[in-house]
This record gives structure tokens, C-alpha cells and sequence, in this order.
């Protein structure tokens, strides 16, 4: 039997969202993309759009975007299989 449940919004009992942009904008970083934080700001919390969609300037086609792995047109950005 079920007691009680834990949820856990962003924030409430870790926050996460700082390091996920530092890692984010690192690894922009190695295509070249400059991402501040009040562009992170922008595009993820108030368009509700991944910021690394900026890869496109890139030349990354949306299904490279999505599975980071498949690094097809930029090369000095690191692979890794999640």
C-alpha cells in the first residue's frame, strides 16, 4: 500500500536548473554557440524551446538536434549515448 507520494518540482527540494545550463552552454560552447543565461532564460523558460535547437545555425538537421549523438555536421561537439 501506497502511503505517500514525493513529487518533486525543479527547485523545491534540489535545484537543478543552474547546472543544467552550465552544461548546456558548455557544450554549445564546443560548436562555436555562445548562450547566456538570459538567453537560456528565454528560450527555455519562456518559449518552452530547447536551447539547443541554436545548433541549427550549425547546420543540424532536426533529427541531430534531438539524438546529440549523431554529431553529423558539427564534429567538435562530444558524442555520449544517454
Amino acid at each position: 500500500m501506497v502511503e505517500a507520494i514525493l513529487w518533486d518540482n525543479d527547485g523545491v527540494l534540489v535545484d537543478t536548473e543552474g547546472l543544467f545550463f552550465q552544461s548546456t552552454r558548455e557544450t554549445l560552447a564546443k560548436a562555436g554557440i555562445e548562450l547566456t543565461f538570459e538567453q537560456f532564460l528565454d528560450i527555455s523558460m519562456r518559449q518552452g524551446r530547447s536551447a539547443f535547437q541554436l545548433a541549427a545555425g550549425c547546420g543540424w538537421t532536426a533529427e541531430q538536434i534531438a539524438w546529440p549523438g549523431t554529431n553529423g555536421g558539427c564534429d567538435q561537439l562530444p558524442t555520449r549515448t544517454f
